[in-house]
């Protein structure tokens, strides 16, 4: 019963994270085993450069990813995939599911 609970809860803070209002933008999505594509909301994230506040080394991430609630999706991400964000296409690259509704997908930009 807890863990429904749980789920119940992480379903309703992804619901939250990814709307219009909050982090979510507005990405088109185009998987590769159907024609045509769709809307849905999704969290975006570039390449980032930080300090370890520890260790004072430069950490840096050239990934784009892009966050988004499986049941948003008629099936789950695909490698192979593509997606719109920003009016730039990218490949979806892999998937990542969190095991609480949601999945961060690894993005690579196309030219």
């Amino acid at each position: 019963m807890a863990s429904h609970f749980f789920g119940d809860c992480v379903g309703d803070l992804l619901d939250k994270a990814t709307s219009g209002c909050a982090f979510g933008e507005p990405v088109e999505y185009f998987p590769k085993k159907a024609t045509g594509g769709f809307k849905i909301q999704g969290i975006f994230d570039g390449p980032f450069e930080q300090v370890d506040p520890d260790t004072q080394i430069l950490v840096a991430s050239n990934q784009y990813t892009l966050g988004v609630k499986l049941a948003d999706l008629p099936f789950p991400p695909c490698k192979g995939d593509r997606v719109s964000v920003r009016s730039v296409s990218y490949l979806v690259v892999d998937s990542q599911e969190d095991g609480q509704g949601g999945s961060e997908m690894i993005l690579h930009r196309q030219c």
